[in-house]
């Protein structure tokens, strides 16, 4: 059970990814001030990969230590990535 909430987890963070870097590439803009401010100072594939490393990190740590808080992030990212998707076709 935990492998496969680090592996929805991972995916959701590269789903994550790639939603987000086809938006901005086609004219969208990210939300997030921190992010976006990121973003102008490192370049925006770069700053998405070490988020993606970062909260696969993040992940590990909570299936061991805080499962239910892995959940809910996982609901969370459900809802980043269904948004990040809908966007893209709408």
């Amino acid at each position: 059970m935990e492998l496969l909430l680090i592996v929805l987890f991972g995916a959701l963070q590269i789903g994550d990814l790639l939603t987000t870097e086809k938006l901005l590439k086609e004219g969208g803009s990210e939300l997030n001030p921190v992010m976006r401010s990121l973003f102008n100072r490192f370049g925006m594939h770069n700053v998405l990969v070490c988020k993606v490393i970062f909260m696969i990190t993040i992940g590990i740590v909570l299936v061991e230590y805080l499962p239910i808080a892995l959940l809910l992030l996982i609901i969370i990212y459900i809802g980043v990535v269904s948004w990040n998707i809908y966007q893209v076709y709408k």
